[in-house]
Order: structure tokens, then sequence, then C-alpha cells
């Protein structure tokens, strides 16, 4: 679905957006995945998947991505829709947290705190030069 001029100088000027992290996705996910499975919900402003990869229970790996909506009725109806769902041919419900409207940098900031957070309190060690994007 196109934006709107006014959709378009939104997401340019950096205006703050609501956001839902969406974790427990495939490593190979792509944004044209996400945009047509979040795009179900309302019309996603933008969508970023991070680089870091999770380590899941069963030995796996997941990503997560952060997908922006336009306004916080839209992303809260995106959360209550596709909460648990098993989309993307997933074996494992979606994780999604909704952020609210903040800036998508402290969305990630928040993103990578837990997860290192959760990396500590597991005892995993976490080798920065395998992905520097991730702590940079």
């Amino acid at each position: 679905m196109p934006y709107t001029e006014d959709q378009e100088n939104r997401v340019s000027e950096g205006i703050v957006q609501s956001f839902i992290a969406a974790g427990n996705l495939p490593v190979n996910v792509t944004v044209e995945q996400l945009t047509q499975l979040f795009d179900a919900a309302g019309l996603v402003s933008n969508i970023k998947i991070l680089d870091f990869q999770e380590s899941q229970a069963d030995g796996s790996l997941a990503k997560t991505a952060i997908i922006g909506y336009y306004s916080d009725e839209t992303a809260r109806n995106a959360l209550k829709d596709l909460y648990e769902n098993m989309a993307l041919g997933l074996d494992r419900p979606l994780k999604l947290q909704y952020y609210g409207p903040i800036e998508m940098k402290e969305v990630e900031a928040q993103i990578v705190r837990r997860m290192t957070m959760e990396m500590m309190l597991n005892g995993v060690h976490y080798d920065q030069s395998q992905n520097p994007a991730f702590f940079g």
C-alpha cells in the first residue's frame, strides 16, 4: 500500500511513531515478508530487522524486527491480531512487544539492553567481532 505524501514526510522527518518488536522470526526473514504480514493490520511506516540473532531453547536461531506504524491504534491492533501467531512458516509463535509512540532508535536501544541482560543472566559470552553492529 503506497504512503500518502503526509506519511512520507512524517517518516523522512523522523516523527515519533508507535512500534512493535517482533521476535522469534526465522533468520532468513525479509522486509517484504514482514511488510506483507504486518500491513494486514494497518499501514506499516517502516521495518528494521536487527542484525542480532538470538539463540532459542531448542538451539535454533531467531531474529527480531522493529515494525513501525503511523498510529498508536494501528500498532495496538496489530499486536492484538498477531500475538502468538504462527506466521512465516514458524514452528513457534511470534513474540510481540508493544513500544508505543517513541523513536525507533529508543526501541532498538531497549531491545539491545534486554538481549544483553538475558545473555549475561544465562552466562552466554557474545563475541562482538561477529556482530559489531549490535554493539555500535
